[in-house]
């Protein structure tokens, strides 16, 4: 890659990161993602030129593998929206939305619904297949 894909993939990332109010993450030299940088839930993920887990989803290779990396850093490798939404720093609708695709498509079920509250609707706990 040169330097001018380079700074153009530079450019790219940092408006990235002003649509999603500052949520960004760093490639390392070793290819490994690491991020959200500032949230204070920060995970770092390997990132493969390969095509990755043999999943056809509509969600792309990387958005599946941020997830995957959130589950698997959760204590029970299981994870609701709002834990998916703080982990990787996005909102808890677009957690909800990435979590119902991969349901849809047979990658993830529900494992039981918890309530922390006496309000409110219960959250939906995720678990892999």
């Amino acid at each position: 890659m040169g330097l001018a894909q380079t700074r153009m993939n530079a450019l790219s990332a940092c408006h990235e990161a002003e649509l999603r109010k500052n949520v960004s993450y760093l490639m390392s030299e070793r290819e490994e993602l690491i991020g959200p940088l500032g949230q204070g839930a920060e995970f770092i993920l390997k990132v493969e030129n390969s095509a990755g887990p043999e999943i056809q989803s509509s969600l792309s290779p990387l958005t599946l593998k941020k997830v995957f990396a959130a589950m698997d850093a959760a204590p029970k490798k299981e994870i609701t929206a709002q834990e998916l939404a703080f982990r990787l720093g996005v909102t808890k609708r677009s957690a909800n939305r990435m979590l119902a695709v991969l349901e849809k498509e047979g990658v993830l079920q529900v494992s039981y619904k918890k309530r922390t509250t006496s309000r409110g609707r219960p959250e939906s706990v995720f678990v892999r297949l």
